[in-house]
């Protein structure tokens, strides 16, 4: 289990912890609503996170399936097919050769 989800289930543990004494004062209450959306804001992002992970790992896959490895000039458009519509990334990298990735998505002013 990596430490992210360590911290988190810790964080959920303690709140329920928290939330279950009776003698809750106002100023735990608002600590807790004020931690919760905290917590719940950072775990969307490393959801978000993960998401975009396993996007960038699917890519590479997909250009190490058709073309056997992956070049320098593969590598640099990864970040671009990320930003494409996940149809549209998956039609490119399923039908477009090497040449025609590296033309539509190589060399972008960024």
């Amino acid at each position: 289990m990596s430490i992210r989800n360590n911290l988190l289930d810790a964080l959920a543990n303690w709140r329920k912890t928290i939330e279950i004494r009776d003698n809750i004062t106002e100023d735990d209450r608002e600590v807790i609503m004020n931690l919760s959306a905290v917590y719940l804001r950072q775990r969307e992002e490393w959801k978000q996170e993960g998401l975009q992970e396993g996007r960038r790992i699917m890519i590479e896959n997909l250009l190490k399936v058709r073309f056997g490895t992956i070049s320098e000039a593969l590598e640099d458009i990864i970040d671009r097919l990320l930003r494409l519509e996940e149809e549209e990334m998956v039609r490119s990298l399923l039908n477009l050769s090497h040449e025609e990735l590296l033309s539509r998505f190589g060399e972008e002013e960024e």
